[in-house]
């Protein structure tokens, strides 16, 4: 198969080898690039991350565009996700400028199918930035044995660095040999939601094909994503002095129990996926060290799989805490964020196959699987669109201290991108 600048064929081996490596020389350094900008929500390097981005792709042969949708006509639109309902500090996040992003859109031919790629240009905050080996490395990023270290690079600029490859790879042989339509959509506020695609909904037109949601997903083509829904626990106790307090007066006391009671609830849950359901992420209790404590809370995140039912999860809770916790009146409510999960749609197996075969004839092995977290991919499927989430490095490094991708991941994820998209677009779509 040949990719490279000049190449029109999809059938025989790989080839085009120097101006593959080189495609992703330009992305690879794009990629440090993008994690200098620090392009957490909110800050200025979200748009130095856009003006890169979109110089990127314009680079790599694409017709790209910065866009924007002013936050008044966003918060009206359905899908929204309220930000600022989060709190501090995004309680001015409706009364920010316009919601950017970098678009690109390619016709080829005649017919054929519609092929959308989304990815994200956002970062999590770095929670814990002196934890990190090299002192503010998170936003300076390092390169050691083929691995660069930083903020984002596994989730997901790793990813967007990958896309802008393939584009470059791929792009000659469609005007040379495709038929259909190539969208690109490069967004923000994936990490508080999903704002950013949200945004760009209403401009798609006729409803893409497939789409190819860009994260790290460890060599799994995901067809199914999960919902996030937030709990708050409270637990009640009995001020008084402590030398005449009981056990169960102190609320602290039922926290270890909670936990026991959240543990065994995600052990039954989770299977045999080895992914966490229920993550118990913060704890508060007591104002005076001498106290018994009157209140502990627990905050708690549920990651669920598609099919599992939120209000079976709850009442099951419930039962548990009534059961285990009544010395501690356990109050459960729900709270902060609830992300529905995007759900398999009918044809996305197809897809998915396509996929592994295309990356397959050019030596990259994946595999259809669950993608076992929340992305901008549930806003495409929860409309019918067959969706895909693929993309370079591991949730297991994201959001966490000397977060890295692999050069070589980069470099398999944008040549199995590369031959999906000229495969598929100098084909007919799958049925």
């Amino acid at each position: 198969m040949s990719l490279g600048p000049g190449g029109g064929s999809v059938t025989g081996t790989w080839t085009g080898a120097v101006e593959h490596s080189r495609a992703v020389d330009r992305c690879w350094r794009l990629l440090a690039d993008l994690v200098s900008t620090h392009p957490v929500a909110g800050a200025p390097g979200q748009r130095d991350a856009l003006r890169h981005a979109e110089a990127a792709l314009r680079a790599a042969g694409a017709r790209a565009a910065r866009v924007s949708r002013s936050r008044a006509a966003l918060r009206l639109h359905p899908d929204h996700v309220d930000v600022a309902a989060f709190g501090a500090p995004f309680e001015d996040y409706w009364r920010r400028g316009p919601l950017e992003s970098v678009v690109a859109e390619e016709t080829f031919g005649d017919g054929g199918p519609t092929v959308l790629i989304n990815a994200h240009l956002d970062v999590d905050v770095v929670s814990d930035p002196a934890g990190w080996a090299r002192p503010g490395s998170w936003r300076t990023p390092y390169e050691v044995d083929g691995r660069m270290y930083g903020r984002g690079t596994s989730d997901a600029l790793g990813g967007v660095a990958s896309v802008v490859a393939a584009l470059e790879i791929a792009l000659p042989a469609l005007r040379d040999a495709g038929h259909g339509r190539l969208l690109v959509q490069l967004v923000l506020d994936e990490e508080i939601g999903g704002n950013g695609t949200v945004s760009l909904l209403d401009g798609l037109g006729v409803p893409p094909d497939v789409a190819v949601v860009v994260e790290p997903s460890g060599g799994v083509v995901g067809t199914t994503t999960r919902g996030f829904e937030q709990l708050t626990v409270v637990l009640h106790g009995r001020p008084r002095h402590m030398v005449a307090s009981s056990f169960e007066d102190n609320a602290v006391n039922g926290l270890p129990v909670l936990l026991d009671v959240l543990g065994g609830l995600d052990a039954e849950l989770r299977g045999g996926t080895g992914h966490a359901v229920v993550l118990p992420g913060r704890v508060e209790a007591g104002e005076d060290a001498s106290l018994p404590a009157a209140r502990a809370v627990c905050e708690v995140t549920l990651a669920l799989p598609a099919g599992v039912s939120s209000d079976d999860v709850q009442r099951r809770l419930e039962a548990r805490l009534a059961e285990r916790l009544s010395p501690w009146r356990p109050a459960l409510s729900r709270s902060g964020i609830r992300i529905p999960a995007g759900g398999e749609v009918r044809g996305a197996d197809a897809w998915a196959e396509r996929f592994v075969a295309s990356a397959a004839r050019v030596g990259v092995r994946s595999r259809p699987g669950e993608f076992p977290s929340a992305c901008d991919a549930r806003l495409l499927s929860l409309r019918g669109i067959p969706t895909l989430v693929t993309g370079p490095g591991d949730l297991g490094r994201a959001h966490g201290t000397d977060e890295f991708v692999e050069r070589a991941e980069v470099d398999r994820h944008a040549r199995a991108l590369a031959a999906f998209l000229v495969d598929t677009l100098t084909r007919r779509a799958p049925r």
